[in-house]
């Protein structure tokens, strides 16, 4: 969906009437600017849970920086241990495992609700 074409913010407020769950996976206010905030999601459906993973959280001196698997490991300095022994860091290989990890994770701690 493109959720900066009014039909398609139309089509996903059907989608909240019916759904448990909404992933919120941007960065802090980017839902609210598109209007289906968790007030907004709140009027439609009651029952809604919201799961807001956004990378730095949603208050703080890095809220509003994007947030992925890179910046983490580049910011700790984690980075530096891929790639070769002289070279620049490379792409690490685990993006793809925390992803899953994470979307697992936030699954079973719903189920658990």
């Amino acid at each position: 969906m493109n959720l900066k074409l009014s039909l398609h913010i139309e089509i996903l407020k059907k989608l909240i009437e019916k759904s448990d769950v909404l992933l919120d996976p941007y960065r802090p206010g980017v839902l609210e600017k598109m209007g289906i905030g968790p007030e907004e999601c709140l009027k439609i459906n009651p029952k809604i849970i919201i799961c807001r993973i956004s990378g730095f959280g949603q208050t703080g001196p890095l809220a509003l920086r994007a947030g992925h698997d890179i910046n983490y490991l580049a910011n700790s300095g984690l980075q530096s241990v891929f790639g070769t022994k002289y070279g620049v860091p490379g792409f690490p290989n685990n993006i793809l495992v925390i992803f899953f990890l994470t979307g697992i994770l936030n699954f079973f701690m719903f189920l658990d609700m």
